[in-house]
This record gives C-alpha cells, structure tokens and sequence, in this order.
C-alpha cells in the first residue's frame, strides 16, 4: 500500500503543475497478494480432493485428505490399551472389593471355630460345623475359578494386541502376573478345600493330634489369605499403574493428532 500511495502522490503532483487541459487523471499502482500454503506433517498419498484450483474456501474447510487406513487402526488399538490400563489403575485404587474379604473373614471365622471345636473333643455339633466349614471352602473355590476364567479371557485378548504390536511386553506381563495370581488362589482355595474335608473325615472318625495340627494349618492359612486381601494394592503399585495409564494416554492423542493431519484444512478465507 506504500509504493500504490507514493505512485498516486506523484501524479497528483504533475496534474496540479502542469497546464494540460486533459480531463482524465490516471493513476499507477501494485496491489499485492497474501498467499497462504496449506500443509501437512503426515505423508502419504492423497485419496480426495475436495477443493480446486480456482475454487474459494473459507478458515477450517478441509481442502484435501491423505490416506489414513494406518492412522485410524493405530488410534482404535491405542485406544482399546487406554481402557484396558484405566480399568486396571480403577481396580488398584478401588481395593479388593468388601465382599471378597467378608468372604475371607467367614472363612477365618469357620476355621477357627473348627479348630476350637475338634481340640475339644467330638460332638455332634462339631460335625456339623466342620460340614460347613467343606461349604464355605466349597463357595471359596467357586469364586475363585470365576476369578481365574475371567483373567484368563483378558490374558488372550492381551496376547492378540501384543501380537498385532498393540501392547507392550511389560502390559502382557503384568496381566499375565495377574493370571499367576488367580491361579495360585485358585490352588489355595482349592487345597483349603481339600483340608475342610480331611478334617471333616478325620471328625467322623474321631479327634487325633493329626486332626488338630490340620485345623490348626487350615486356620492359619485362613488369616494369612485375610491379610493380603486386606493390605490391597502399595502405593508405588498404583503410581506406577499411573505413569503406565499417562504414558498410553499421551501416545493415543498423538496418534489422534496424526489421523487429523491427514485432512488438509485451509487456515483462512480465500481462494485455491
């Protein structure tokens, strides 16, 4: 707009001293264009042009898309490991849930009394209450199999994302640990099972020292099971199940930002 000022300037000038009798005043200038490029950081091949040359757009209209097949698949899977990492960072923080450890505090209860009840000698009672002690580990195992199915139906969702390169070793690890675990409570309600009905038998038959040193073995095993479920997930467990969540949370909206470059938008009104 300077240099088409200083040309008008000047013309005006000559007109005002000169003695010309001409009628017509004409004036010279340069108008300039603002251009624009509308870019991209992906590459790839474009699969659609939605503007031409010549066309006019407005701020934001998208002008052209690059393929983004790859793009969308690796969001879809990123996003499958952010929520399989948010449930597992929602179950640390929850705890053990209170129905598992009032189950866990009935068996202690059950064993204790069955251990108080065969070290004083054999009644009917004593029977009756190691019968329920066999139904309590009975309902034990139970839900520790329910336990121990559904863990393993995560494990090999895990296995098919990680085969694919959608989750890391460490992830497959640590559900895979939490399989390990199942399957150790699973054997250890399953054992408790086994003693709950040893001791019954051994009732039936009549109290012996062997008797009572499985009552006793039964109950501490019941209080140490309690305990653990009662101490629940550490702090450095939930922090770095944390860190793990942040870190697939950040390659997610990096990889959305990815799949949104792949349309070509304009960054302001004008013209292709």
């Amino acid at each position: 707009m300077k240099k088409l000022f200083i040309s008008i300037m000047l013309v005006a000038f000559i007109v005002a001293g000169c003695s010309s009798n001409s009628d017509k005043l004409i004036l010279k200038g340069d108008i300039q264009n603002n251009i624009i490029s509308a870019t991209t950081t992906v590459s790839g091949k474009i699969v659609k042009m939605n503007k031409a040359q010549g066309e006019p757009v407005k701020a934001g209209d998208i002008i052209a898309v690059i393929d983004n097949t790859n793009q969308k698949y690796t969001v879809d899977s990123l996003k499958a490991v952010v929520e399989m990492k948010k449930a597992k960072l929602d179950e640390l923080q929850a705890g053990n849930r209170p129905e598992q450890i009032a189950q866990a505090q009935a068996q202690v209860r059950a064993a204790k009394a069955n251990l108080e009840l065969i070290s004083s000698g054999n009644r009917t009672e004593q029977i009756e209450q190691a019968k329920n002690g066999v139904a309590v580990s009975s309902e034990a195992v139970n839900t520790a199999q329910a336990s121990y199915d559904y863990l393993n139906t995560q494990y090999n969702k895990a296995l098919k994302l990680n085969e694919v390169g959608s989750l890391s070793k460490s992830d497959l690890d640590d559900i895979k640990y939490k399989l390990d675990t199942a399957a150790n409570q699973l054997s250890s309600a399953k054992y408790q099972l086994q003693s709950a009905n040893e001791q019954l038998t051994l009732l039936q038959k009549g109290s012996t020292s062997e008797s009572i040193s499985a009552a006793k073995a039964n109950y501490d095993a019941a209080n140490a099971q309690l305990k653990l479920l009662k101490s629940g997930a550490t702090k450095q467990t939930i922090t770095i199940a944390q860190a793990d969540l942040d870190q697939s949370i950040a390659q997610l909206n990096q990889a959305q930002n990815n799949l949104d470059n792949c349309n070509i938008t304009a960054l302001s009104d004008g013209i292709i």
